[in-house]
């Protein structure tokens, strides 16, 4: 199941419900009013499926991710937006849908919210995850060139981003 939480900060950190909660409320507070990032959880139906309880402390936690929705212009000659940020699945819980699961569920809301694409920078060894994000229907250009720098807003060596439209 997926849940989504609204969030700042670079990460989604995730141990039990109460202490997400303590964490967003303290760490978050400002950014969460200003609802500058997004956040979204994913979990184990069922406590077994992935090693043996190893998720109960978290509540069943197997992955998350956090993205933020970026204006018109912001960002090079982008369109209004949403960008993922940071999207991390544990190990003995990959390929087994979870991420494709998280970033759907940010491609819905972004499609709630009116954004016309999503992005995400990804590093050019990590085929695995470039694999993934084409198979979702992202294209990959590189930030490496200077071309990237009038429509990203920035250069960047050895990472690529990947751009899906809505």
């Amino acid at each position: 199941m997926v849940v989504g939480i609204n969030n700042a900060g670079g990460r989604v950190y995730i141990s039990t419900e109460e202490e997400a909660g303590r964490r967003i409320l303290t760490d978050y507070a400002g950014m969460l009013s200003a609802g500058a990032d997004e956040g979204f959880v994913a979990r184990a139906s069922n406590r077994g499926d992935f090693g043996e309880g190893k998720f109960a402390p978290c509540n069943g936690v197997v992955g998350c991710l956090d993205c933020q929705f970026r204006a018109a212009g912001k960002y090079g000659a982008l369109p209004f937006h949403l960008h993922l940020r940071n999207v991390s699945v544990d190990p003995s819980a990959r390929r087994r849908g979870v991420a494709a699961a998280l970033v759907d569920a940010a491609e819905r809301r972004a499609r709630e919210e009116g954004a016309g694409s999503v992005t995400l920078e990804v590093e050019d060894s990590n085929s695995g995850a470039i694999a993934l994000y084409e198979k979702l229907g992202y294209t990959i250009d590189t930030l490496g060139n200077l071309n990237a720098q009038s429509k990203y807003g920035r250069v960047v060596f050895g990472r690529g981003i990947m751009t899906k439209l809505l």
